[in-house]
């Protein structure tokens, strides 16, 4: 494909230069190209801006090098409108020659790739060895970038990776995995697929959205759903990139995972972000944390109803920092939070008026989540 974009100025003829234009554009479409190759191809062999409006509201654009532009077209072009989709080449000065039939060729190929676009249930969940191989960094980046068109997928389009846990030995966690992608699907681009006991979910925004707040979205999404309310249902968002670095933003949303605690009510969700250095943590053996009695101590109470709930009070005493708050998030009078607190002190052996000792209490709670969630 490469041999057939040369430079338009060095042909011989303009009737040459109008076959290659034509050979060109046949062989993208006996090649079942995607709008995005058509686009970039187009930009390319114009040597300027080329952009495509889809009719379900994608927008399109590339420059000459291949880069990806904003998704908002300018308001001088060279354009055509054909079977319900607008293609458009970018032209400063005086148009070129051959810009009409380079305009033609392209609307015609890009409304066969329009008409042929895979329509994948976005609930439905992915082959999971396509997903395998997205989220492998030892598979090389050609055949990382053609599973995630395999699966209508951007190779370069930000995207965020979510691991998904439903219980222990991670039975039964297709159904929350199926249940994100239908929650995250009227918004975003999202493939998922079961990978052992996890849960693996690649979300992307839909062309000419932000992507800066993707995270935030996909997080509010979970949170606003039916799976908020499952204490079995555990959650962890990656760190965000391109398709490509999957494979990191897999890790960290595994990493994530493992700081997601089983609660006794709703679910839990991490974002790799939001921990900071604290995301190093993961790092430490869990027979080392294992080995501090205070970690001992919330171990076990993780496994009793009452001290799952004990647990409860203390994680939101720290994060709000007084009785009434944190009983107001628990819906629970403050001085049964006291009552509870004080309970944890001496269980602990900790003064929760102490900073030093909220720092412990803190840590003590990622120690024993963390030697939990191997």
């Amino acid at each position: 494909m490469k041999a057939l974009l040369l430079k338009l100025s060095t042909m011989d003829s303009e009737t040459e230069a109008a076959l290659r234009v034509i050979a060109y554009f046949d062989a993208l479409a006996m090649r079942s190209a995607t709008a995005e190759m058509i686009v970039r191809g187009a930009a390319a062999i114009a040597e300027a801006p080329a952009g495509l409006a889809l009719s379900d509201g994608t927008t399109l654009r590339f420059d000459s090098s291949g880069a990806r532009l904003s998704g908002r077209s300018p308001d001088a072009v060279l354009e055509e409108t054909v079977g319900g989709i607008r293609a458009w080449i970018e032209r400063a000065g005086d148009p070129n020659p051959l810009d009409a039939l380079v305009l033609e060729r392209f609307a015609i190929v890009a409304t066969t790739a329009s008409r042929e676009r895979p329509v994948r249930q976005p609930t439905e969940l992915s082959d999971p060895t396509s997903l395998e191989l997205i989220l492998s960094g030892r598979e090389p980046l050609a055949e990382r970038s053609v599973a995630l068109r395999r699966l209508g997928l951007s190779p370069d389009a930000a995207s965020v990776l979510i691991a998904v846990a439903l219980d222990d030995d991670g039975a039964g966690v297709d159904a929350p995995v199926e249940e994100l992608l239908h929650q995250l699907a009227s918004t975003m681009k999202v493939r998922g697929a079961r990978l052992g006991p996890v849960g693996a979910v690649i979300a992307q925004p839909n062309p000419g959205r932000e992507t800066e707040t993707l995270v935030r979205t996909v997080r509010d999404l979970i949170a606003g759903s039916r799976l908020a309310s499952s204490a079995r249902a555990r959650f962890g968002i990656g760190v965000p990139g391109t398709a490509l670095e999957a494979p990191t933003g897999w890790d960290s949303a595994r990493t994530a995972l493992r700081f997601a605690r089983r609660r006794a009510s709703g679910s839990s969700i991490v974002d790799a972000d939001d921990l900071g250095p604290m995301i190093h943590l993961a790092q430490v053996e869990p027979e080392r944390w294992m080995s501090d009695p205070r970690v001992r101590v919330l171990r076990e109470l993780a496994g009793q109803e009452s001290g799952a709930v004990d647990l409860e009070v203390l994680e939101a005493y720290l994060s709000l920092g007084t009785l009434r708050t944190a009983g107001q998030s628990l819906h629970m009078h403050h001085s049964s939070v006291a009552s509870r607190l004080a309970r944890l002190e001496e269980r602990l052996d900790l003064d929760f008026t102490l900073p030093s000792d909220l720092f412990q209490a803190r840590l003590c709670i990622y120690a024993a989540t963390l030697a939990a969630n191997r």
